[in-house]
Formats: C-alpha cells, sequence, structure tokens
C-alpha cells in the first residue's frame, strides 16, 4: 500500500471536505481526521497494526499506549500462545498422569510440549496502570518533565496514596521545558493521571530528595489523555525481548509529516459519508459513501498476506511450530493433526 502523508492527502480532500472546496487546513485537518476515525471503526486490516519489540523487565511489561490489543506475540523468537480478554488459549505444561490415560513426561511427549511454547505463556494483568514502573520502597515526591517548552502551565493531575494508604491527589503545573517541577505531597503509588493533549511528550519521575535521585516511572505522549495501560506477565525465563503484533488506538494525525492509513480513494469517499451525515443529507447517500470507502481499503489489501501465529521470518533459527494450534511430536516420527 503506497503511504501518504498528511500534506499530500489535504490537498486531495480539499474538493470534498467544507463549504465547496474552500475550507482552510485546519477544517481539512479536522474531515480528515473524522474519516481516519470513521474508516478505523469499520475495518480491520494490517495498516492499522504494527509490529513491536519491548523488553520484559521481572517478567512484565507494560503496552505503551499507542496499542490497544495483542494480536500475535514472540518470546526470544517463538511463537506463544495470549491469554487475555480476545483469546483465550493457554496450554498446559503436561498431558496428565500416563497412568490414568493422559501423557506425562515420563515419555516425553509431555517435554515435546514444553519445547513447543507450552512453558511460555503471554497472559494480560487487570487493573488500570498508569505508569510503567512500579516504585513502592518509600514514599516519594513526583517529579514532572516536559519535552516541549509549548507545554508550560499544562496542569496536569496525579491520584494516588500516601504512605499512610490515605488517598491523595495533586495538580501540577509543568515548566518550561526542560525544568522538572516536583509535588508537595509524597506518594507511595499513584493509581490515576489526568492529563490533556498536550504538544510534546510529559515524563513522570519518582524523586527521593533525601538522596537527591529520580527513577523514571512514565512518559506519556501527547496524545495521551487520561493515560492508561495494558500490562502483561509471561511465564517461563525471557532472554532477550518480546515481540509483538498489536492493533493501534486510533490518534488524530496533527503534524504534516505523519502517515495516512488509507489510500486517497478510500479517504475521498469516506469524507463524503462525513458531509453527508453532518449535513443529515440522505441516510443513502451516506450509507453508499461509506461502503465505498470499505471496498476501496478490503481492495486495496486484498492480495496482502495475513500476518500468523507462526515463527517470524526474520528469526532463521527459529523453530518452526505454531504455538496457536500446538503440535506435538509422536514416536513414530509423525506429527498430530496430521
Amino acid at each position: 500500500m503506497s503511504l501518504y502523508s498528511v500534506q499530500d492527502m489535504l490537498p486531495i480532500l480539499r474538493p470534498y471536505a467544507g463549504n465547496s472546496g474552500t475550507c482552510n487546513q485546519a477544517t481539512q485537518l479536522s474531515y480528515l481526521n473524522k474519516a481516519r476515525s470513521l474508516l478505523w471503526n469499520k475495518v480491520d486490516v494490517d495498516s492499522l497494526c504494527e509490529y513491536v519489540c519491548i523488553a520484559c523487565v521481572n517478567g512484565l511489561l507494560t503496552l505503551p499506549s499507542l496499542y490497544k490489543q495483542v494480536r500475535l506475540a514472540w518470546i526470544d523468537g517463538q511463537p506463544v500462545s495470549l491469554g487475555n480478554e480476545w483469546y483465550q488459549s493457554i496450554p498446559q505444561d503436561t498431558w496428565g498422569d500416563a497412568s490414568s490415560g493422559g501423557y506425562g513426561n515420563g515419555n516425553g511427549w509431555g517435554q515435546a510440549y514444553g519445547w513447543n511454547g507450552g512453558n511460555k505463556k503471554f497472559i494480560e494483568v487487570g487493573g488500570k496502570h498508569v505508569t510503567y514502573q512500579n516504585y513502592e520502597m518509600a514514599p516519594y515526591k513526583l517529579c514532572v518533565e516536559a519535552e516541549s517548552p509549548l507545554d508550560a502551565g499544562v496542569e496536569v493531575t496525579f491520584f494516588g496514596e500516601n504512605a499512610y494508604g490515605t488517598r491523595i491527589s495533586e495538580t501540577i503545573t509543568l515548566g518550561l521545558a526542560p525544568t522538572y517541577v516536583y509535588s508537595v505531597n509524597f506518594f507511595k503509588s499513584v493509581f490515576q493521571c489526568t492529563k490533556p493533549q498536550t504538544k510534546g511528550r510529559v515524563r513522570l519521575y519518582a524523586y527521593d530528595p533525601d538522596a537527591q535521585a529520580q527513577m523514571l516511572l512514565a512518559i506519556y505522549q501527547p496524545y495521551d489523555v487520561n493515560p492508561s495501560f495494558r500490562r502483561y506477565a509471561i511465564q517461563g525465563r525471557v532472554k532477550d525481548s518480546v515481540i509483538l503484533y498489536c492493533k493501534k488506538n486510533y490518534q488524530d494525525l496533527f503534524e504534516l509529516t505523519d502517515q495516512v492509513e488509507f489510500t486517497p480513494e478510500a479517504m475521498i469517499s469516506a469524507v463524503m459519508a462525513v458531509v453527508y451525515r453532518e449535513n443529515k443529507g440522505s441516510d443513502q447517500l451516506y450509507a453508499a459513501s461509506l461502503q465505498n470507502a470499505i471496498f476501496e481499503v478490503n481492495r486495496e489489501t486484498a492480495d496482502r498476506e495475513e500476518p500468523t501465529g507462526s515463527a517470524i521470518r526474520q528469526f532463521p533459527n527459529n523453530m518452526m511450530l505454531n504455538a496457536l494450534i500446538p503440535t506435538y511430536a509422536w514416536d513414530d516420527g509423525a506429527t498430530w493433526p496430521y
């Protein structure tokens, strides 16, 4: 699929957006994002997904807010089963006791299953997480740093607990980058953050005033509004990192260099659908324009290969096994299913 930047797409959409094509750039950008949002919720194609490599610390990893769903996972190059609210398929380490008709480790078949990824499980941890790292060794002050000077004066509110387990909150006003701004209160943990859209990223640190040391807890992206993150636990040792194939969250585009995920043909029809909907025109014309946009997306991606849970091709030494469809080694050298 050819990639078009926002700067390339705006002139193409100008005749169809706004008032007879005379709208300014801000209005064009508004229609572009409305059309993207409409298509984003109606189609599910690989242009809305991407691969990401994340380091795993102490058996846990936090999914960046850019992503909303893990579709596939590879741990140390090996595909693994997912266990979360979208796909419940967590294999057992063994097949039970051989004396009861099952297949245990004694005959080696259970071990073969473990070799096939049964000892590596990727499981979502419930709850709402607003920091990448937890820091509960001692109460700490919050330290906030803005990366863009345009965010000076923006207010960010944090909710958490103090040393006595009492819930507290504090609003911190961002300083002129790269100035550090510290909280007045001491926090034992932070479980919620209220942040508006910003021009640049915002960093949150735990600050120990006695040792004058700080530890990075989270990085909030400009598009993070009331940020929260999904967290996953991994059963089994991880040598290096985890590679994920994730569905992305929808985010508006503002920079002219940002890439639009859809082709001009699909975007034109989607913009027309938005125009018909906003102007309360014909429901039939709205539906027809939307179907044309969906058709263009599907036509463009019809010959694209769908990612699978098999071994990633970048790993030539990886076992060619698909943990999402377990394959077991039999004593006659054959495999099941046949």
